[in-house]
């Protein structure tokens, strides 16, 4: 399992267990990590 499809199986249960605090957190991760991919 590659990262990006652990940090989006984790984001997917963060919603289901209407965690927003972890979801938050992980939006945040996955909008730093598309930016700086896009950069390169």
């Amino acid at each position: 399992m590659s990262l990006k499809e652990r940090i989006t199986d984790d984001m997917k249960a963060a919603m289901r267990a209407k965690d927003s605090e972890r979801l938050g957190t992980i939006r945040l991760l996955t909008a730093r990590g598309g930016r700086t991919h896009r950069a390169r």
